[in-house]
């Protein structure tokens, strides 16, 4: 992996300072005689870290070389050791958690190309992800993990807008505003870096006069009634602006003043108000704006993100009746039956991507009101709806039956995501037909204990399955490899797979199977040192075998990290030109 200055990268493994596991961080600059990368965390905090404890975000790959001491690091690493010029340069600090650390534990990333394709394009939500609980040998070997970087120099690190001295970056953007840079598209000011009183006056000064930046990013910080009225007389004046994240959880009533701008913008395409702390009085002020900005003529929101607001359910029904956007998130907000109904209405006005996770009180007969306010029987053309999310939300197999019978009034989806719906095989055997007459693009029901049964039912129903944690044996692979649709296989969690079994199941995998299959996860899948080995000398000794494949991921399988497996690894990566990752 080629790390460089200014990768985003998630710390992991570590012993002494376990609190900082998880955090995401910045390479700041490679240290050539302590084989150590400098990273600034959130907060300004700047530590020296191995590479064993960093897990990679956004780096690229490139082969590995012989260090000064022998040990193996990046390529261009050890030409900076030469050169002894290695730059430095600080970068926003804003979190988005890497898929790899999905398996959890010590992960080891070989081969080339780009990173597995997920199941799910990432949104703003963290998705779920597993505890990393081990640390790598490499950890071990240097109780001494990390330690503060004062020598770096503050003038090599002048490019960010000085926020790490607790001075404002805003002074910076708002310069480069006024001059209307035409680089600078999106700014970014989420915590640790400011937006004050002040910093909003500064911003929105300068964005009444600027025409080139599409995106103010400054969730986190909380707004006075002062701000969101400086912000709302901004957004009556700016054209350019499309995306909008504004405020943290204390925003409450005083979103009512930002809405007042709204509602005269005719700009915004992208509203980001999740988690907001808002009140049923906001939520209402919101739909007026919404309505009223549709009376000027401005284009329907794209995205518009609602999620964790406790004052949504009472404003639901005045909602329903203002324009929908393409993209509706109303994920963990405590909807229920209640609401489902106008949830239904709003979307059949032209929501094409609805996110109802974590709604638990929702349930089978919630989701069965949805859909059927969803699909009225006068209902004329099929609703836009292609992509719907309703993870946690407790619809059972009373929910697949509701799906089911709206798949035969024309419900047509691309995306369906089922994940920890206390579904069973019972509902499988309902929904199961109905999709297959037209093949879903993704399909996940991780978390629900379909067994043998329900797997082989959903096997083609998409090309891309997400079956983890539910409880699948390896007598159901031949049925899986039959696919030919299938592109995309997660596993993850189906501890049936290891132990003795992949001495089994390995050996009977047959090349005429699996031929379009490009992305394969079985991270922790109790496979261990055996398992790991036995799956990928198959993959090596047979070439016909999954002969698409891109990406094999077996993280969190309790694999040994010896010479031998690494050089299998990379002998793996190498000679099918994949990316392993475990």
């Amino acid at each position: 992996i080629r790390l460089k200055e200014g990768s985003k990268v998630q710390v992991h493994g570590l012993k002494n300072r376990d609190e900082l596991n998880g955090t995401i961080g910045r390479c700041l600059q490679f240290d050539a005689e302590k084989l150590r990368w400098g990273v600034e965390l959130p907060g300004g905090q700047k530590i020296l870290l191995k590479m064993a404890n960093l897990l990679p975000v956004d780096a690229d790959v490139e082969p590995a070389t012989a260090g000064p001491t022998g040990a193996p690091m990046p390529a261009s690493a050890a030409a900076a050791a030469a050169t002894e010029s290695v730059g430095t340069k600080a970068a926003e600090a804003d979190a988005t958690l890497s898929a790899a650390a999905d398996a959890g534990g010590s992960q080891h990333i070989t081969g080339r190309g780009t990173s597995p394709v997920p199941l799910e394009e990432t949104t703003s939500e963290p998705p779920d992800i597993g505890t990393n609980t081990g640390a790598t040998p490499m950890a071990e070997q240097n109780a001494q993990e990390m330690q503060d970087l004062p020598e770096l120099k503050p003038a090599a690190v002048d490019k960010s807008g000085r926020w790490w001295q607790n001075e404002s970056a805003s002074a910076k953007f708002a310069d480069q505003l006024r001059a209307n840079e035409p680089t600078l598209k999106s700014l970014c000011l989420v915590p640790p870096k400011r937006f004050a009183e002040e910093d909003v006056e500064r911003i929105c000064d300068a964005l009444e006069v600027n025409t080139c930046c599409c995106e103010l990013l400054a969730s986190g910080h909380a707004l006075s009634e002062a701000g969101c009225k400086r912000l709302a007389q901004m957004l009556r004046v700016n054209r350019t602006l499309q995306m909008l994240s504004v405020g943290n959880s204390s925003l409450a009533d005083r979103a009512c003043f930002l809405f007042e701008g709204l509602s005269e913008n005719q700009g915004l395409t992208s509203l980001d108000l999740e988690h907001k702390g808002m009140t049923s009085e906001a939520c209402l002020a919101l739909a007026n704006a919404l309505c009223q900005r549709a009376q000027l003529g401005a284009a329907d929101l794209t995205t518009l993100r609602l999620s964790r607001n406790p004052g949504l359910k009472a404003a639901l029904s005045q909602l329903a009746s203002a324009p929908a956007p393409k993209q509706l998130l109303l994920a963990d907000s405590g909807l229920g039956e209640d609401q489902a109904g106008d949830i239904g209405r709003w979307v059949a006005r032209g929501v094409e991507d609805l996110d109802l996770r974590e709604n638990s009180s929702l349930g089978g007969d919630g989701l069965d009101a949805m859909l059927k306010a969803l699909l009225p029987k006068t209902c004329e053309q099929p609703p836009l709806l292609q992509r719907l999310r309703l993870d946690g939300c407790a619809v059972g197999d009373d929910g697949l039956e509701a799906l089911a019978t709206a798949c035969d009034r024309g419900l047509e989806l691309e995306e369906l995501f089922l994940e920890r719906c206390e579904a069973t095989v019972v509902g499988c055997r309902i929904l199961a037909p109905k999709l297959r007459r037209r093949r879903l693009r993704l399909l996940s029901v991780r978390g629900n204990l379909i067994g043998d049964e329900g797997c082989e039912l959903l096997a083609d129903c998409a090309e891309r399955l997400d079956l983890s944690a539910v409880n699948l044996s390896p007598q159901v692979l031949p049925v899986l490899g039959e696919q030919p649709a299938v592109i995309s296989l997660e596993l993850f969690n189906n501890p049936q797979l290891g132990g003795q079994a992949p001495a089994t199941w390995c050996s009977e995998l047959r090349c005429e199977h699996w031929q379009q299959l490009e992305q394969l996860d079985m991270s922790a899948c109790s496979l261990g040192s055996d398992g790991f080995r036995l799956l990928c000398c198959t993959l090596l000794e047979k070439p016909r075998l999954m002969p698409r494949l891109q990406g094999l991921c077996l993280g969190g399988n309790e694999v040994e990290d010896t010479d031998e497996l690494n050089d299998l690894s990379e002998k793996l990566a190498t000679a099918r030109g994949l990316r392993v990752i475990w």
